[in-house]
C-alpha cells in the first residue's frame, strides 16, 4: 500500500470491505468482537485485519471498538473518531455502512484520476514506439536509395 496512487486505492477498497462487513454484521446482531475478526478476513488488508485483531481483544475486554483500532494505529483519525461517537450514540452498524460509502466513492474517484494520468502517458509511450517503428523501418530505404542515386 505504499504505491503513491494505488496504494492509496487499495487502502481506500479496502476500508469500504472492512467497514461494509463490520456495518453489516452488527446490523444483524453479530457480537462485536466475532463481527471485528470476520470484517478482518473480508478487508482483503493485512494491515487493517491486524488493526481489528487488536480491537477484537480489547471488544473481548469489555472496551469499545473505536479504543481498540486507535491503539493499533492502523486507521485514519477522522474514520476511529466517527466511529467512536457512533458507538456512544448507538448508531455503529448506519455510520459504518456510511464510511463504507465513502470509501467505495474515494476509491472510484482516486481510480478515476489514476487513469486520467496514465492516458497520455500511454499515448506518449505509443507515439515513441511508432516513431521508432517508422524510422526503423524507412531508414534503411533512405540509405538504399540515396546510394543507388550517388
Amino acid at each position: 500500500m505504499r504505491a503513491p496512487l494505488l496504494g492509496q486505492i487499495a487502502y481506500a477498497a479496502a476500508s469500504a470491505r472492512l467497514c461494509s462487513t463490520l456495518g453489516m454484521l452488527l446490523r444483524h446482531r453479530v457480537p462485536a468482537p466475532e463481527a471485528l475478526r470476520l470484517a478482518a478476513d473480508a478487508s482483503g488488508s493485512e494491515v487493517l485485519a491486524a488493526a481489528c485483531r487488536s480491537a477484537e481483544l480489547v471488544a473481548q475486554q469489555g472496551g469499545s471498538i473505536a479504543e481498540g483500532l486507535k491503539a493499533a494505529q492502523a486507521l485514519q483519525p477522522a474514520f476511529i473518531w466517527r466511529l467512536a461517537v457512533a458507538e456512544q450514540s448507538s448508531t455503529l452498524p448506519q455510520t459504518c455502512e456510511q464510511i463504507a460509502h465513502f470509501y467505495v466513492e474515494s476509491a472510484e474517484s482516486l481510480a478515476r484520476k489514476t487513469i486520467s494520468v496514465a492516458e497520455p502517458v500511454v499515448v506518449i509511450i505509443l507515439g515513441l514506439v511508432l516513431w521508432a517503428t517508422v524510422t526503423g523501418m524507412f531508414l534503411p530505404l533512405i540509405t538504399i536509395v540515396s546510394q543507388l542515386s550517388g
